[in-house]
C-alpha cells in the first residue's frame, strides 16, 4: 500500500514538473513570437521610412514643421501677453470633482499646444540619408521587447548639424513603431535650431537664463499636454487637475517645480503602460553655472520623477545623444547596465 502511494505521489510530481515545463516552454514560444512580429514592424517601418524620400513628401514635411514652429512662438507671445490666456475655459471647470472629465483637462491645458511641438516629424531627407548600423536598431528592438520598465540611453558621436545621427534615427523609429502598434507614447526631440521660448520668460529678471533650460522648460510642457490627451475619458484618480493648476506654468523658471508636481500626478494617473523618447539630450545637458543657469539640478529631478512613477508601471524610457551627458553619467540617475555607447 505504501509503494503504491509512493508510485502515485511520484507519478503527481513527475506529471506537475512536466506542466511547468510545458508552460514555460509555451511562454518562452510566446516571447519569441511577440519579439519575430516586433522586429519585424521595427525593420520594416524603418524601411518604409527611408523610401519616402521623394520631393513633394519632403516638401511637404518641412513645411509641415515651419509652419507648426512659427505658430509656436506666435500663440505662446500671444498666451504670455494676454490676459485673456488665463482665464478659465467655459467648458473647465476649475474645481476637483470625484470623476474629472479629459474634455475639461484638455480645455484648461489648450493653451499648451502653443509649445507643443514635439519635434517630428522629422525631415525625410535626413533619414533617408542617414545610415544605421544593425546593432544599433537591434538594441533598440532589444529594449522595445523586454519584459517590464526598461531605460536606455544610447549615445554615438557627434555628427554635423546638417546630418542625422544614428541613435537619433533611432529614437524615430521607435517613436513610428510605437505609434504603429497604437502605444501610448511621450516623445520630444531637442533641437538644434529651437532655441525654446526664451526672451518672453521671468520678466524683469536680470539673470541670463541658459538656452539649455529653456528647452528644457518647453519639453516638460510639452510633456504635459501629451498627458493630458492620454488621460481616459473620466478620471477617477484623486488628483486635482483643475485649471487653476494650469494656469500658473508661464514657462517661467519659477514654475518649473509646479510643473513637475503636476508632470508627476500626470504620470501616475495614465495608463500603467508607457513608450518614453527623448532625443538629444545633450541639448540640455547643461551644469555651466559659471555662466548660465544650470539644468543639473532640474534634470536630476526630472528623471526621478520618472523612475518613481514608473515603479508597479511598465515605462520603456528611450534617452539618446550625440556625444555624451554628464547628467546620464550619474550613477544615481542611470546604472550602467541601462547604457550603451556606439562609436564614441
Amino acid at each position: 500500500m505504501q509503494e503504491d502511494e509512493k508510485d502515485r505521489e511520484r507519478e503527481e510530481r513527475t506529471s506537475f514538473v512536466a506542466l511547468k515545463e510545458s508552460e514555460l516552454s509555451s511562454t518562452e514560444e510566446k516571447c519569441a513570437e511577440t519579439w519575430t512580429t516586433l522586429q519585424s514592424s521595427f525593420y520594416q517601418t524603418f524601411a518604409e521610412t527611408t523610401k519616402l524620400g521623394d520631393r513633394q513628401a519632403m516638401l511637404e514635411a518641412e513645411i509641415e514643421m515651419q509652419n507648426r514652429r512659427e505658430d509656436a512662438v506666435r500663440n505662446w507671445e500671444n498666451t504670455l501677453s494676454s490676459s485673456h490666456a488665463k482665464l478659465k475655459s467655459p467648458e473647465a471647470d476649475s474645481k476637483t470633482t470625484e470623476v474629472q472629465k479629459r474634455k475639461d483637462v484638455e480645455a484648461a491645458s489648450h493653451f499648451l499646444e502653443a509649445v507643443a511641438d514635439n519635434g517630428y516629424p522629422l525631415d525625410l531627407g535626413q533619414v533617408g540619408d542617414t545610415q544605421v548600423k544593425d546593432q544599433v536598431l537591434d538594441r533598440v528592438g532589444e529594449w522595445m521587447n523586454r519584459e517590464g520598465s526598461q531605460w536606455l540611453w544610447m549615445s554615438g558621436p557627434i555628427v554635423t548639424p546638417s546630418r542625422l545621427s544614428e541613435v537619433s534615427t533611432a529614437a524615430y523609429c521607435a517613436y513610428l513603431v510605437s505609434k504603429r502598434l497604437n502605444l501610448p507614447i511621450l516623445s520630444y526631440r531637442f533641437r538644434k535650431d529651437d532655441f525654446g521660448i526664451g526672451g518672453s520668460t521671468d520678466p524683469g529678471s536680470t539673470d541670463y537664463r541658459s538656452t539649455a533650460l529653456d528647452r528644457f522648460t518647453a519639453m516638460v510642457l510639452a510633456f504635459i499636454r501629451q498627458l493630458v490627451c492620454l488621460l481616459p475619458d473620466n478620471i477617477e484618480a484623486k488628483v486635482d487637475l483643475s485649471s487653476a493648476r494650469f494656469q500658473g506654468l508661464d514657462a517661467s523658471t519659477q514654475s518649473i517645480l509646479d510643473a513637475f508636481n503636476l508632470l508627476e500626478d500626470l504620470l501616475k494617473t495614465v495608463s500603467p503602460m508607457l513608450v518614453i523618447v527623448l532625443d538629444g539630450f545633450q541639448l540640455v545637458d547643461n551644469d555651466n553655472f559659471l555662466w548660465s543657469e544650470t539644468t543639473a539640478g532640474y534634470l536630476d529631478l526630472f528623471l526621478q520623477i520618472l523612475r518613481e512613477t514608473g515603479k508597479g508601471k511598465v515605462f520603456k524610457i528611450l534617452l539618446t545623444s550625440d556625444g555624451s551627458c554628464r547628467t546620464l553619467m550619474n550613477e544615481e540617475n542611470l546604472g550602467v547596465y541601462e547604457q550603451v555607447h556606439f562609436g564614441l
